[in-house]
């Protein structure tokens, strides 16, 4: 049963994100209770240290001075790092308080099978403050320097993005600075079109950084772009001990070019339990079904407008 719960509310949290986009919808999962909700990874790696950025991001170049903030982290281990949002983390676990809260409550259906109404969820209200959360994963090989696959979820599916360019010609400069007690150097490189300025420090010997930024010859505390349109300053840095943490690529992630990606999107919203049913949950199908949930949404407030951005981090 615990391990449905946990299949159910990531499906759920992922539905509710979307909500505005989808008017009046009502979405069913059915399936047994079975399963252990345990995400299995492909060459697991124990994470070593963690390190928390401060983003600063303008996604609106019509309003220069309007910048959205939020604060990432990077899970690194000796050869492979998983960059990803912890605000976006924040927000889903107090979702993931109000959904377990609703499935305790849940009544009793027609045909006695459990039934969830998720009307009184104001989905829109969720949407609208976390436009600016992100939700991708970078996961980084050392061994395949340059080279960061972007992972994305719909519903229950998982897709691998391949990186579409070659690994950044970094030019190491002379300048230092000290980055809260640590001596970082200064180098420049381009990413995806935008030229980017990266302090590291070379005495935390991982060539990790933010999003797409690596392969340098220490860990990357702080960068920005030449327009100052995306800048990450350190928030701080956490030593970990316990070795239970690990980091790395799901065993049932779907490899995808970008356009592949962007074709599941538009399938997802076109029919959400057409989608779920072939990409889903595929080790619920064909089983006895004894669990129902039932997603209402409604359509996006009067004068909603989602946001602009004109100006992705990823220029090419």
């Amino acid at each position: 049963m615990q391990g449905m719960k946990k299949h159910i509310i990531r499906y759920v949290i992922c539905t509710l994100l979307i909500m505005p986009r989808l008017s009046k919808a009502q979405i069913f999962i059915s399936g047994d209770t079975g399963g252990n909700g345990q995400v299995k990874t492909v060459n697991p790696q124990p994470v070593v240290g963690k390190v928390f950025y401060k983003l600063s991001y303008m996604p609106d170049t019509t309003k220069r001075d309007s910048l959205t903030q939020e604060i990432f982290e990077l899970d690194f281990a000796k050869n492979a790092s998983m960059f990803l949002s912890y605000s976006t983390f924040q927000r889903d676990s107090l979702m993931k308080k109000t959904i377990e809260e609703q499935m305790k409550n849940a009544t009793a259906g027609a045909n006695g099978e459990k039934l969830i109404d998720m009307l009184h969820f104001d989905a829109p209200m969720v949407v609208s403050n976390s436009q600016a959360y992100s939700r991708d994963k970078f996961y980084t090989d050392a061994a395949k320097a340059g080279t960061s696959l972007h992972i994305m979820n719909i519903a229950m599916a998982t897709f691998l993005i391949k990186d579409s360019t070659e690994k950044i010609n970094w030019q190491i400069l002379d300048s230092t600075k000290d980055i809260r007690g640590n001596l970082c150097q200064k180098a420049v490189g381009e990413s995806h079109g935008r030229l980017y300025t990266a302090w590291f420090c070379s005495d935390i010997p991982y060539s990790f950084g933010p999003r797409r930024l690596n392969g340098l010859p220490g860990l990357i505390l702080e960068a920005h772009d030449e327009k100052s349109e995306v800048n990450y300053t350190l928030d701080h840095i956490e030593t970990i001990k316990d070795t239970s943490e690990v980091i790395g690529l799901p065993q049932d992630g779907i490899d995808a070019a970008p356009k592949d990606y962007v074709k599941a999107q538009e399938a997802f919203q076109k029919n959400p339990q057409a989608f779920i049913q072939s990409h889903g949950m595929p080790q619920m199908q064909g089983k006895e079904n004894n669990m129902r949930i039932v997603v209402s949404g409604r359509a996006a407030p009067k004068g909603f407008k989602k946001p602009v951005n004109n100006n992705p981090i990823d220029l090419k």
